[in-house]
């Protein structure tokens, strides 16, 4: 009872006022301010060292999943293109190859050609070489005369430091 006569002093202090049946926020916070104040720090401590991890792990696990999804994707569309492309390019390499083989194949039967020409060897490449078992066609050729025409027919630059004396050469040389 000694309640109700804490009550009655209260509502003698403020008037006749009507009273609600339940507390007041200040009076909430008066008795119980510190607690919920504890409270409210501990559960944002609790929340941010384990909560929010955990909800961030799973999180990223899934969006890696995504991507892993999109990169398999995106990875093998990418290397069936690198494949084609190479396919491509050795395509390409080996007409680019057999195109040269047959420009250097011809190279060499022109400068053949020519050097029997020069020599006075009668005939073509072609007919050449299917008398190349005969005797006579190397009786007329003479090697010497060759590889001495060939090396005089290139002229000769010697690229040296003037300032070397080991490498500079009598100014007779140049006339």
């Amino acid at each position: 009872m000694a309640d109700f006569e804490d009550y009655e002093e209260i509502d003698a202090e403020y008037g006749s006022e009507h009273r609600a049946a339940y507390p007041s926020l200040r009076r909430i916070m008066e008795l119980y301010g510190w607690y919920i104040l504890l409270f409210t720090l501990l559960a944002v401590f609790i929340y941010k060292k384990y909560v929010a991890p955990l909800i961030h792990s799973l999180a990223a696990e899934k969006e890696l999943e995504e991507r892993k999804k999109y990169d398999m994707d995106i990875r093998a569309h990418n290397e069936e293109r690198i494949r084609a492309a190479r396919a491509r390019i050795q395509a390409q390499y080996e007409v680019d190859a057999a195109r040269e083989v047959e420009r250097q194949r011809r190279r060499e039967e022109e400068a053949l050609e020519r050097a029997m020409r020069e020599h006075g060897i009668g005939g073509n490449v072609a007919s050449h070489r299917k008398n190349r078992g005969s005797e006579s066609s190397k009786e007329d050729f003479d090697g010497k005369s060759f590889v001495t025409n060939k090396i005089n027919s290139i002229p000769v630059v010697i690229f040296s430091k003037s300032w070397c004396a080991f490498s500079r050469l009598p100014s007779e040389f140049y006339e």
